[in-house]
């Protein structure tokens, strides 16, 4: 995705730029940066590296600095021509399907496996000043994302598409209705059969479209467990008629993921599996919810702690750690600064921006290096602990 024009943005093996055809002037009156050959391109951009394509699609914007080509396009301004600085973030930020460069191509059969992330109803949505643009954001992805399976889902009836097969994390789970309260009509719950028609226990694909899929640590047992519901998914859908005719089924073949299918149509109850999962979408200390006796270490640790704090704090009990003599010399020079600032004095200003931006220095200095001790931690015996334990082969046994 281009963050100049926010148009789509595509490197193919001859050239490089933004396709006309999904541009449409009647609701984008942005200029579009023109493909060009690579051997019509400026200097050093006749060659560009497979790398620098793929960092660019893969460019989560606010994580990963955006690829910068300089001195590759030239327009005209007001009173002189100047030269763009293209930047470039991950695809999926125009096109979170893949499918526009598709369209683009003339292809009429698309299949498509959608693995995003997918907005989850909140019974108690934040208020906060970071929490409100945060939730925006998702109900604004989440309309992206409908939209373009609508225009798939039109073109497809419009007979433009010949064929489209469209699976995701949440299919075929029921969409429930809530009732105000004191309701008198309240209504009908549909009979639900545990097993999805792709053979799936509902609350487990409900715990495995709730599993963080962005910048995080997979365990083994978690990673084949959606490789098995993509799967079963891709499987049933595939049954069914996509060209007008159904497609030849051949034998599975020996997956090593499938070992873990069993597990995942078991009769809803707590397993270890449904465990593993639902700590799965967690953000921090999964790990430490999955083993029992990381629990109790830290538990030993924080009344360690606790009893330490109770034997200082008894040590020290003479009324003087909770009492402050305040002296007229530092009254009056309290009240001499405040005059001082408040006659908007300079130096006074930048004396106390100085020690202010030292105490900031310091305090991000510390931050740095405690942060770095922390992942490096966190990286070389908790997320391996982590992966250890979810390990298939290990998991398989204990159950």
């Amino acid at each position: 995705t281009s963050l100049n024009t926010g148009h789509n943005w595509q490197f193919t093996a001859t050239w490089m730029g933004e396709p006309p055809a999904d541009i449409n002037s009647e609701v984008d009156a942005n200029y579009r940066l023109r493909r060009m050959y690579y051997n019509e391109a400026p200097p050093p951009h006749t060659r560009m590296r497979l790398g620098d394509a793929v960092a660019a699609s893969a460019c989560v914007p606010g994580i990963f600095e955006p690829l910068t080509l300089v001195n590759l396009y030239e327009r005209p301004a007001e009173k002189e021509r100047v030269r763009p600085v293209v930047r470039l973030v991950d695809g999926g930020v125009f096109d979170n399907q893949g499918v526009a460069a598709l369209l683009e191509q003339g292809c009429s059969v698309l299949l498509v496996s959608d693995a995003s992330g997918q907005m989850d109803a909140s019974d108690f949505p934040s208020n906060s000043l970071l929490g409100v643009p945060l939730r925006a954001n998702s109900i604004l992805q989440a309309r992206v994302r409908g939209s373009q399976f609508e225009a798939l889902s039109g073109r497809r009836r419009g007979g433009l598409l010949r064929g489209l097969m469209f699976v995701h994390l949440k299919k075929d789970l029921e969409v429930a209705s809530v009732d105000w309260v004191d309701t008198q009509e309240p209504s009908k719950v549909p009979p639900a059969d545990p097993l999805l028609p792709y053979g799936i226990q509902r609350h487990v694909q409900r715990q495995l479209a709730a599993i963080r899929t962005d910048l995080d640590s997979f365990s083994e047992v978690e990673a084949c467990a959606l490789m098995t519901s993509g799967y079963l998914m891709t499987e049933h859908a595939l049954k069914e008629s996509i060209l007008g005719f159904a497609v030849a089924q051949r034998p599975r073949e020996p997956w090593k993921f499938l070992a873990i299918e069993p597990l995942m149509k078991e009769p809803p109850k707590e397993t270890p599996l449904t465990k593993q999962l639902r700590i799965a979408g967690k953000l921090f200390f999964k790990v430490w919810l999955l083993m029992r006796r990381l629990q109790i270490l830290a538990g030993v640790v924080a009344l360690f702690v606790l009893w330490l704090l109770v034997v200082a704090a008894i040590d020290r009990w003479d009324g003087a750690l909770f009492t402050y003599t305040l002296t007229v010399k530092e009254v009056a020079l309290a009240v001499a600064l405040a005059l001082l600032s408040l006659l908007g004095l300079g130096f006074v200003g930048k004396l106390v921006q100085y020690r202010k931006t030292a105490t900031e220095i310091v305090i991000g200095i510390g931050m740095a290096i405690f942060g770095f001790l922390l992942a490096r931690l966190h990286l070389h015996v908790f997320d391996k602990l982590f992966l250890w334990q979810g390990e298939l082969r290990r998991f398989l046994a204990r159950t």
